[in-house]
């Protein structure tokens, strides 16, 4: 019937959303996972600057 094809269709929608969905929530938290990596080779890079003038950053 029309109605089965239309829960049919909108179950598939949801299931595309939340692939998506789940797609991009990975995606940003590789994009996390490598900026933080990145600021602490940067605070280490800043640290071993520091300290050669006589200082150090905590």
């Amino acid at each position: 019937s029309e109605l089965e094809k239309m829960i049919f269709n909108l179950s598939a929608t949801l299931e595309n959303i939340g692939n998506t969905t789940i797609n991009t929530i990975q995606a940003l938290q590789q994009e996390v996972a490598q900026v933080s990596q990145i600021t602490v080779q940067n605070c280490l890079a800043l640290d071993y600057l520091l300290a050669v003038q006589g200082g150090i950053c905590t």
